[in-house]
């Protein structure tokens, strides 16, 4: 029943128009968009809607989150699943984005085999799990 109300709502997502300012906004900094087919860059539109509205967007270290970052988040997360029209999952286990205004260090601890343990730091640009 769930799924049923869910699909409505992202059909309701899907047909609604696509903003001037945001194409604008892809062209501009997404250089693939402008590339893309007609019908792959309507699709990627869709999609688009869906992961904007559902996926909550974070800012970290005081990054203030407008529309032009999530626009372009939701651009680059949405090419990946073109080609998944009816059954695109929209990245189901992924509720929260965070979004760092620069790369970023973390400091993970690794307990090995015998009892000791790893420190290390790594930098990174982005991650995902």
């Amino acid at each position: 029943m769930f799924r049923f109300f869910r699909n409505r709502q992202r059909a309701r997502l899907r047909a609604q128009p696509f903003p001037a300012t945001w194409d604008a906004e892809l062209m501009r900094q997404a250089p693939y968009y402008a590339r893309l087919p007609d019908a792959q860059r309507r699709a990627l539109k869709r999609h688009m809607h869906v992961f904007l509205e559902e996926k909550r967007f974070e800012g970290c270290g005081g990054l203030p989150i407008t529309d032009a970052v999530r626009l372009i988040i939701a651009a680059h997360a949405c090419v990946l699943i073109l080609g998944y029209e009816k059954d695109a999952a929209y990245y189901p286990g992924l509720h929260s984005i965070l979004v760092y205004p620069d790369a970023f260090r973390v400091n993970p601890r690794e307990h090995e085999e015998l009892g000791v343990v790893v420190e290390d730091v790594d930098g990174f640009e982005g991650e995902s799990w």
